[in-house]
């Protein structure tokens, strides 16, 4: 599970940097994950998206270990 995670996380990053998020729309953004998280899942991810860069890279970094 931290796995996938992990792998999640690192994609949301990937896109937040490259500019995807905007090009697809967070509305469409949030549709295409909400049919795929668990509850908890998605609150994870809603708290990482409010941390800054350097807190989701270490995040990310400890949880890679």
């Amino acid at each position: 599970m931290n796995s996938e995670i992990v792998a999640r996380l690192e994609e949301s990053v990937r896109m937040s940097q490259s500019g995807q998020l905007e090009g697809l729309g967070v509305r469409q953004m949030e549709v295409r994950f909400t049919h795929e998280l668990s509850y908890d899942e998605d609150r994870l991810v809603r708290q990482f998206r409010l941390l800054r860069e350097r807190q989701q890279q270490a995040l990310l970094d400890l949880l890679a270990r």
